[in-house]
């Protein structure tokens, strides 16, 4: 159920990385509110569909998927929170909708969420430095470094020529 807070604290800055090729393929805000619409109204009641039955619904909604179009739609539609994976037919990943796979739970503060992807960050992957948790959740390193400020002193953190690298103490 993190998935919700990690995309509000996370997806802002993926979209704004993603801005020139949304723009490239033509596709605009009243564009991916279309393709959210179609997404949705394909996967509700619990279904769980692979990529080309998408495709033909967002298809049927009057849309075209042409290039990287669709990829885009659907990337847009997970950071938007209208989609998520699905359950495996065969060898096929499926998406589903968010709302009906994942309950809503109580959600985190900005502050909350940052210090806990940093938390976790440096408890799983430590030893790292900064530039190595900004490299993996794609946040800037102002964010990065408050995280790091709300939780360093539950980490340990030792210099080697000259960077530094926080890990848990455990």
């Amino acid at each position: 159920a993190d998935i919700r807070w990690m995309l509000t604290l996370t997806a802002p800055r993926v979209n704004a990385r993603m801005a020139p090729y949304y723009r490239k393929a033509e596709l605009d805000e009243a564009a991916f509110r279309r393709s959210h619409k179609a997404l949705a109204r394909a996967l509700r009641g619990g279904r769980h569909l692979a990529r080309e039955p998408l495709r033909r619904a967002v298809q049927r909604a009057g849309m075209a998927t042409d290039g990287l179009r669709f990829m885009f739609m659907l990337i847009r539609a997970e950071l938007d929170g209208v989609i998520c994976s699905g359950v495996r037919q065969g060898k096929q990943m499926t998406y589903a909708s968010l709302d009906e796979r994942v309950p809503r739970t109580k959600g985190l503060t900005r502050d909350e969420a940052l210090a806990e992807i940093t938390r976790r960050y440096f408890v799983s992957h430590g030893p790292a430095t900064v530039q190595d948790f900004v490299w993996w959740s794609g946040l800037t390193t102002t964010d990065a470094k408050a995280g790091l400020a709300m939780v360093g002193r539950h980490l340990v953190h030792e210099a080697i020529d000259g960077k530094t690298y926080w890990l848990s103490p455990s």
